[in-house]
């Protein structure tokens, strides 16, 4: 481990920050890799648990199959005492008190097991469970979207659950564990560069100013759910550098992760208060249970292919040359035990090489996670993580650096050359991001009396990244070099109470409630640097140039709020829940004061009636209708004056009005659905109905000239609509000891519409992308040929509206087949559908005449016979008639192949003590799109990434298909 560490150091030749982080960042790094090697001793020393003690040992399968069940926990209630079993099925307790003990087993997706287990003075009892499958268990415990956790039997609204252990495939990033999982959860990653992050949107979008991005939580922590930004000088034009931008959610390490729970509304997240309009996703890590040093090994090796794009006479668009498939590596290693004091610890390292000349990443990440119980009703627990994440990038996007569109523009370009030799000049400029992300996390909670139940959660997120360019002198478009160094920092410090008490469930009535507050404080600084023009052989910096430039900027919000709950049931049958949050916010108008944000819900579990037979399966029927907010940017509010010179002298002119009563976005959504379980548990269904509507939502409004401010400001003035439905079926076809076969299907739906503008004019958010009342949310609009095939002048409606940007239909499938010898076969794929993107690079392209579909119409004027054009073909193909930002604008259907993995457990005999499972898996290999699609990828984000407000197809390349083999090692 330590030849990566310095491997990967060698790589960080610009780290720096606020105040010098470096040392504190390879201090921190040094401490988990000392926890890494010495909790796993100090854990050991820990108080006799009993004079006399003996040993549990022995095996959990699954009843049906009777395959082994890896990753269940095996504990003794009550007690510190427990494990979680090996890849073979296997567990071992030691220093048991000797006697009658109660034992129990439980893992996700199956019912829990208790058993009775005589345990010898100094000897070694065994037990096997043999669990049942059991894809509804109503007495789970749901954390998100509740004050003090519920029972799932008790939650009045659709909570998505992910468990990798469950997973077969090697999971790398965190975009990739939420891809084609749940209904209502769009994931698409944006391109095929280093370090790409994904857009991930719930239910669609509920905002058109601010973010649509949901909240993010890491063990009761709050994290950055924003991406990164972008690698681009502030002195030059924003699309300079990768136009890309990296997911601080990838910062994670996936293997970590316990399991993941997903709310996609207000109807669930209104104890989030005025942030979390958009959804939220809790993010649960491992934790240690109590037992001796557990290990487990992780190799990945495979590479990343660039998939087809282009046309069939111009594959890849001459970008060939410049593409090579991406080798990637992974190594992880973790170790979970303990004691009095038990422990969590993992690090991971990867490593990619990019398939653009230029680029490549590495990643370095470490955890350690300890809990301790010092008192039976006291429960402490410490969280840490730390990474970093190199990004080595090539220039793309439409400017004159870019690789991609210089080499598509061909004679046309900025060089004015598109020799090979030429455009290798452009790979002298150096892209490099540097991120350092830190989480630290500390729990307490305690138990006062019997049913109550205090928590306090202290946490710090720290986001921090350093962007640097270099053009060295000699650099073909800019010959005197041009240097950019630009760090920056996002800090989210959580403190958090929650007292809860259970008031008992009686045979008739039961009840609960939770209270608590909360205190979100962001922090987020920019300093930039940017220099140009240096003599030969001088070292480039800021402070060397002929011409040099320095900003800096802060910005702080702080969102507290205070939040009760309360459950009532009947019959443990019947519920009824209802929550309040109070919230105010720095961001908030001077004049606002608090808001105020309701919910309330339902829920029926039919099956425990009299009337409904055992052998008609269970449902469970609920409703929930809640609010929550989007928060507006702090300096929203500000009346704001610029900088600028009159007659040689500095002066003031207005920037924006602000508003002093400028208020949250406000959505409320109703939910309504049932779950349930048939045919002896061997089929799951769930279904959810759900409509979002918006109000005060923030648009940019024409101000009036006298008031001395021209422009627009936001102001509190629209409303959007969201509705549509989730419907997902799993079901257990086949099993045998020998032979099983499970199946998974989901339909999710979603239209939206921008119902009100409040007087504003329609919006255009991109180039085609646009807010106009009663369209979609954003709709695309651009030229349609009304007679494309038809030989003779076009009909052209320069200004039709296409449809919605994102999918309004959502189809997901999965399936596991299980063979002898536990060899396990398992495939998703997703189809996504209704939606449109704009082809801004096309467009580019088709104004010089260099758009590629064009290719035999330009030998068809080229020959004079221009009249032999189509329609279409006289729109696009000729350079002076393309209309500017007009389309071209393409179907965005596709259907892709996400996974197709085979697992295989090794023989053991050969391992000594280790069990070991073999994982080949291929990703994205298989796409079928539309046949109107042409050139690119309809996953394709545009120029601003994950931060893309409308998708769009822009000069990139797409992303890949990949394959991996993985072995994984446990002990």
């Amino acid at each position: 481990m330590q030849f990566y560490l310095l491997r990967f150091r060698s790589t960080s030749r610009h780290r720096s920050g606020f105040g010098n982080p470096q040392a504190g960042e390879t201090s921190l790094s040094r401490v988990l890799v000392a926890l890494f090697l010495v909790v796993p001793c100090l854990a050991r020393v820990a108080p006799a648990l009993a004079q006399v003690t003996g040993t549990i040992a022995g095996e959990v399968r699954d009843r049906g199959t009777s395959q082994p069940l890896a990753g269940a926990q095996v504990y003794i209630p009550g007690t510190s005492i427990g494990t979680v079993t090996d890849e073979a099925g296997r567990y071992r307790l030691p220093e048991v008190p000797a006697g009658e003990t109660a034992l129990h087993a439980q893992v996700l997706g199956y019912r829990t097991e208790k058993a009775s287990v005589e345990v010898p003075a100094g000897g070694t009892a065994t037990h096997a469970f043999a669990l049942q499958w059991e894809f509804l268990n109503l007495d789970a415990i749901v954390v998100t979207g509740s004050a003090g956790g519920a029972r799932e039997r008790e939650t009045a609204y659709s909570v998505g659950r992910i468990d990798p252990a469950e997973v077969s495939e090697p999971i790398t990033t965190l975009d990739q564990l939420l891809t084609a999982r749940l209904p209502g959860v769009t994931v698409q990653q944006g391109s095929g560069l280093a370090g790409s992050g994904s857009q991930i949107r719930l239910r669609g979008n509920v905002s058109v100013a601010l973010g649509n991005e949901p909240l993010v939580y890491v063990d009761g922590v709050r994290v950055r759910s924003e991406g990164y930004p972008k690698n681009a000088p502030r002195a030059e034009e924003p699309s300079t550098g990768p136009n890309d931008a990296a997911s601080p959610l990838n910062d994670i390490n996936p293997a970590d992760i316990e399991r993941v729970e997903v709310v996609k509304g207000p109807a669930a997240t209104t104890l989030y208060g005025a942030e979390a309009a958009s959804g939220v996703i809790q993010i649960f890590t491992k934790r240690g249970i109590a037992g001796p040093p557990a290990w487990t090994a992780q190799v990945d090796q495979g590479f990343d292919h660039v998939r087809e794009f282009g046309t069939e006479r111009n594959p890849f668009l001459g970008l060939s040359p410049w593409l090579d498939d991406s080798w990637r590596q992974r190594y992880g290693l973790s170790v979970s035990g303990g004691g009095f004091l038990r422990y969590y610890l993992s690090t991971a390292y990867d490593n990619s090489t990019g398939l653009l000349p230029n680029d490549g990443e590495d990643r370095f990440v470490a955890r350690a996670n300890l809990g301790l119980d010092p008192v039976p009703s006291l429960s402490l627990r410490l969280n840490t993580f730390y990474s970093i994440h190199d990004i080595r990038s090539t220039a793309t996007g439409i400017n004159s650096n870019s690789l991609v569109v210089n080499v598509l523009r061909g004679e046309t370009n900025f060089l004015g050359d598109s020799s090979r030799q030429a455009l290798e000049g452009l790979l002298r400029f150096d892209i490099d991001t540097d991120i350092d992300h830190t989480i630290l996390g500390f729990t307490a909670t305690h138990v006062t009396t019997p049913g109550l139940t205090n928590k306090v959660v202290v946490g710090y997120d720290r986001a921090a990244s350093r962007f640097r360019q270099l053009r060295p002198v000699g650099y073909v478009l800019a010959p005197e070099g041009i240097v950019s160094d630009q760090d920056w920092v996002s800090r989210i410090l959580t403190a958090e109470y929650v007292g809860s008490l259970d008031l008992g469930h009686g045979r008739e009535l039961s009840s609960t409630a939770s209270w608590g507050a909360q205190s979100i404080t962001s922090d987020v600084g920019l300093d930039s640097g940017y220099a140009e023009g240096f003599d030969e052989g001088e070292e480039p910096t800021i402070e060397g140039g002929n011409l040099s430039l320095r900003t800096d900027s802060r910005l702080r919000v702080r969102n507290t709020g205070a939040f009760a709950e309360a459950v009532l049931g009947y019959r443990e049958r019947y519920f009824l829940s209802g929550g309040l949050r109070v919230d105010g916010s720095t961001a908030f108008g001077d004049e606002l004061g608090l808001q105020v944000y309701p919910r309330v819900g339902g829920s029926y579990v039919v099956s425990d009636e009299s009337f409904w037979s055992p052998g008609w399966g269970r449902l469970k029927l609920r409703t929930s209708y809640g609010h929550a907010g989007r928060a507006p940017d702090v300096v929203d509010k500000l009346r704001t004056w610029r900088e600028t010179d009159f007659d040689g002298e500095p002066a003031l002119v207005p920037g924006v009005i602000g508003d002093a009563e400028l208020a949250p976005e406000r959505t409320a959504e109703l939910e309504v659905g049932f779950d349930g379980a048939f045919f002896s548990e061997k089929l799951t269904a769930d279904f959810t109905l759900y409509r979002q509507r918006t109000t005060d939502a923030l648009f940019p409004v024409s101000q009036i000239p006298s008031e001395g401010f021209p422009g627009t400001q936001l102001s509190n003035v629209g409303t959007l609509t969201n509705e549509g439905f989730e419907l997902s079926l799993s079901g257990i076809l086949v099993a045998r000891p020998s032979f099983g076969l499970e199946a998974g299907l989901y339909l999710y739906t979603n239209r939206s519409e921008a119902e009100d503008l409040g007087g504003a004019a329609a919006l255009n958010l991109d180039d085609g992308a646009w807010i106009m009342e009663g369209e979609p949310v954003p709709v695309i609009i651009g030229a349609l040929v009304r007679n494309p095939d038809e030989v003779g002048e076009p009909v052209v409606n320069l200004d039709h509206v296409f449809g919605p940007n994102l999918p309004t239909r959502t189809l997901g499938f999965s399936t596991i087949l299980t063979l002898p010898r536990g060899i396990e076969l398992s495939a998703r794929a997703e189809y996504m559908g209704g939606h449109y993107l704009y082809d801004n690079l096309g467009n580019h392209l088709a104004r010089r005449d260099r758009y590629a579909p064009c290719q035999d119409a330009y030998e068809t004027r080229a020959a004079g016979h221009p009249e032999l054009l189509t329609a279409w073909e006289r729109v696009w193909c000729i350079a002076a008639n393309v209309p500017r930002n007009g389309g071209p604008v393409y179907p965005a259907d596709f259907f892709r192949v996400r996974e197709l993995t085979l697992s295989a457990p090794l023989p053991v005999r050969f391992l000594g003590g280790w069990s070991s499972t073999l994982v080949v898996s291929a990703r994205n290999f298989w796409t079928r799109k539309d046949d109107d699609f042409l050139v690119f990828d309809p996953e394709m984000s545009g120029r601003e990434g994950m931060h893309a407000r409308a998708r769009m197809i822009d000069a990139q390349i797409p992303s890949p298909a990949s394959l991996v083999v993985s072995m994984r090692l446990s002990q």
